[in-house]
């Protein structure tokens, strides 16, 4: 399989419980999900002590580089913040809200 992928990698320094518990979680309720606009998750697993999962890579700049270049207006600030609240940016899973929006997972219970 020739393609490219990210990684999303916990190393083991920074691994708890918490953090695995939490970690496993997010992998096995976004692989569950079918939406264009969250990424899928192709594979999941431990390796060298570190957790990871990967995703396709998703083009396009990021909002670091957009935010280093200056670039972004107060609107688009505004609609950025916006979009990542809305309902549908929100998965429920087991009596916890997960927010999923611009690849950033927050955890509310």
């Amino acid at each position: 399989m020739s393609r490219d992928v990210a990684i999303k990698v916990i190393a083991p320094s920074l691994l708890t419980p918490d953090s695995e518990r939490r970690f496993q979680t997010e992998a096995q309720v976004v692989a569950q999900m079918d939406h264009p606009s969250i990424v899928s998750i192709n594979d999941f697993g431990h390796h060298e002590g570190s957790l990871f999962f990967v995703m396709p890579v998703v083009e396009g700049e990021s909002l670091r580089s957009l935010l280093r270049r200056g670039s972004l207006t107060l609107g688009m600030v505004l609609d950025i913040i916006i979009k990542s609240r809305k309902p549908s940016n929100t998965a429920m899973h087991e009596g916890s809200c997960i927010g999923t929006s611009n690849r950033k997972t927050s955890w509310f219970q």
